[in-house]
């Protein structure tokens, strides 16, 4: 049984030198469309933003300089991660997962309600059903088996083949269960408050999700308060990262949404402020200095094994890119993009908001 304690496994106060050396940043183009085995001439593609016009001064170091940071860590929640290798262990889970899902029937798993590919002029998301996942607790551990009898694309309006999808890439085929074990979520505090209640930021990217799926009335949003990734967040991550006891502790938060926290003069993307438990910074927050992540190296994060089996794509040195919530603020050609954190910690990437290869890194304010 879980004790209130025990969420907090370490905190602990670590002092690190950090050097940004401000060399030119390449970013790198959308994956879907370079890497040769994921050639699609109509998929989307990348923007980047070095020094956009109409935004404020970038905050990010772009001097080589050292800076002193003091970094406190806190575990809170639990959430699948390390693949299980073990192969009794496998054996046993997947004997007691039972028979496989079809989409037809999916006997004791639950469906992620991944889309691929609507048909032409429709709305229709019937193709939803290929991927499935189960929990399983033995000797006391928990895990989760995921199942897929087709690939999940790049991005939701795309057919579905190993040629476009990054999970073949990172070793996950169709046909299999793979098994991944819960633990504890590792957090950074960005920020504490004299009652207690602390800003806290994921240390991972534990999963991988599109920004927005649903385009009822015709848009894929970049518009955060309409967006299914904020449902996603405070729902289905809520309910599986965190007990209702841990769910209790975690604050309602007032979600800035403003111009000024897309780092714009002007956005006609921006939207109106949410309350949500669980969000994803914008982006200001990530280059906030009070945060401890003014510098590039700060922002970079590394994907789990379960959110490589989810499709995250991963760059050729091993690094991931993650999204914040503030929109593009280009109002014609940029309308779907969205912001987000590149494998190099640089926060000038733009990318689509049906595209599925970017990880979550959530955040949220918690009072233990």
């Amino acid at each position: 049984m879980k004790k209130t304690l025990a969420l907090i496994l370490s905190v602990f106060m670590i002092a690190g030198t950090v050097c940004s050396c401000g060399k030119p940043m390449t970013p790198k183009d959308d994956p879907a469309n370079t890497d040769q085995n994921h050639t699609d001439p109509a998929a989307p593609s990348e923007e980047t933003d070095q020094s956009p016009e109409g935004s404020y001064d970038q905050p990010e170091s772009t001097a080589c300089e050292k800076v002193e940071m003091a970094i406190q860590k806190i575990t809170f929640g639990s959430y699948p991660q390390s693949e299980v290798t073990d192969a009794a262990l496998k054996a046993t889970l997947t004997a007691r997962a039972g028979a496989l899902p079809t989409k037809a029937d999916p006997k004791s798993w639950t469906s992620f309600k991944y889309y691929y590919k609507y048909k032409e002029n429709s709305t229709d998301k019937t193709e939803r059903d290929y991927m499935w996942y189960i929990d399983i607790t033995e000797e006391g551990e928990r895990y989760r088996g995921i199942f897929f009898a087709a690939y999940r694309p790049t991005y939701v309006l795309r057919s579905s083949a190993a040629g476009t999808s990054y999970q073949d890439d990172n070793g996950y085929l169709t046909g299999t269960v793979y098994w991944f074990k819960y633990a504890p979520i590792s957090w950074t505090v960005l920020k504490e408050n004299a009652d207690g209640a602390s800003l806290i930021l994921c240390d991972a990217i534990l999963d991988c999700q599109e920004f927005d799926y649903n385009d009822s009335d015709g848009t894929y949003h970049n518009d955060y308060s309409r967006s299914s990734i904020r449902d996603w967040l405070n729902a289905s991550f809520l309910n599986t990262a965190f007990t209702a006891d841990e769910q209790s502790k975690i604050l309602d938060t007032t979600v800035d949404n403003s111009v000024a926290s897309t780092g714009y003069l002007q956005n006609p993307h921006a939207c109106a402020d949410t309350t949500d438990k669980v969000f994803l910074l914008s982006y200001m927050e990530a280059v906030n200095d009070q945060h401890g992540l003014e510098v590039k190296e700060a922002r970079i994060k590394e994907g789990t094994a379960y959110a490589k089996a989810q499709g995250l794509y991963v760059e050729a040195d091993g690094g991931n890119s993650w999204w914040l919530r503030s929109p593009s603020p280009d109002p014609i050609v940029a309308i779907f993009k969205v912001r987000g954190v590149m494998n190099t910690g640089a926060v000038d990437s733009y990318i689509n908001a049906n595209f599925t290869y970017r990880g979550v890194v959530p955040a949220l304010w918690v009072k233990l």
